[in-house]
């Protein structure tokens, strides 16, 4: 239970080092998130990023049974043309731009009004994608509902997904954290870990000291027979 405990404090310290090593980088803009993108992709990942562009609005897609505060709903995922100075090979990139809740029946879609044209802060996501990895997308109406984002691959779209801070479009909540289980969680499972422990020696010291006695008192008992 010890080395229980103490692992999970590894783990916290190893959390917070990652924290902090995201929060000591740099925003990034359009421009450099694709320069970026062309040299080092995989250290784009956690990196915050300024994106300014243009949705499709005829590509719009709802990735299925997407929890938030006990109900069910969607994340809305959109394709974006992001504004850069060379626009004569327009650059596209995922955008997961939050939550929404479901309708009352399975059959029927939320309807959905996105602004043509975004301004949004995101975090972005370039690795780690085992349960994210794209497949050729079919052309259906849209919206268009997907299980997960294996769905959803352009092949114009980069292997990167830009996740927009809660609130930025229609008070949308975003779902996604670069790191799943804060630190803060991790101490508080060390703590349980610890507790344990002591209650488990306790208890075995109680058993121990009560066995003492016991046969103390049968030994007494014996002599005086």
């Amino acid at each position: 239970m010890c080395k229980l405990g103490f692992w999970q404090l590894d783990r916290a310290e190893q959390k917070e080092m990652e924290l902090k090593a995201f929060s000591e980088l740099s925003v990034l803009t359009s421009q450099q998130l694709l320069q970026e993108l062309q040299t080092r992709p995989e250290s784009l990942h956690g990196r915050r990023a300024h994106l300014s562009g243009d949705i499709d609005l005829n590509q719009v897609w709802l990735v299925d049974n997407k929890t938030h505060n006990g109900r069910v709903g969607y994340s809305v995922v959109v394709k974006l043309r992001m504004s850069k100075d060379d626009v004569s090979k327009p650059d596209f990139l995922l955008v997961d731009l939050g939550w929404i809740p479901a309708g009352q029946y399975r059959d029927k879609l939320p309807n959905i009004e996105l602004p043509a044209n975004v301004v949004i802060e995101a975090t972005l996501k370039a690795k780690n994608f085992e349960q994210l990895l794209l497949d050729d997308a079919k052309e259906q109406l849209s919206p268009q509902r997907v299980q997960t984002y294996r769905q959803i691959f352009l092949q114009d779209v980069p292997p990167l997904v830009a996740f927009a801070d809660s609130d930025s479009i229609n008070g949308m909540p975003q779902l996604y954290q670069p790191v799943v289980m804060p630190p803060e969680k991790h101490v508080a499972y060390a703590v349980q870990w610890f507790l344990l422990a002591i209650a488990s020696l306790v208890v075995f010291s109680f058993a121990s000291y009560k066995k003492t006695n016991r046969i103390e008192v049968e030994k007494e008992s014996n002599n005086a027979s």
